[in-house]
């Protein structure tokens, strides 16, 4: 993405679709980024997963995020 970073592309989805679950997958380690850890506070970040990673685990994290958004649309 020439013109943004993941983490913008993340602010931006979120902000236009606030229900909208976001997962970071990145090589990286975010643990201790300050802007990794300020979005995840905020809720821009729901979840992230380190590469590599399997398809199973990332299938996983999928379900596991859509189990919460199907919850959050139930306690509406």
């Amino acid at each position: 993405m020439p013109s943004i970073n993941g983490l913008e592309l993340l602010k931006r989805i979120k902000s236009s679709s606030p229900n909208v679950r976001t997962i970071l997958m990145s090589a990286f380690n975010f643990e201790f980024d300050e802007l990794y850890r300020t979005y995840s506070a905020q809720g821009i970040i729901d979840s992230s997963i380190e590469k590599p990673v399997t398809i199973d685990a990332l299938c996983q994290r999928i379900r596991d995020e859509f189990q919460v958004y199907q919850l959050k649309l139930l306690l509406r």
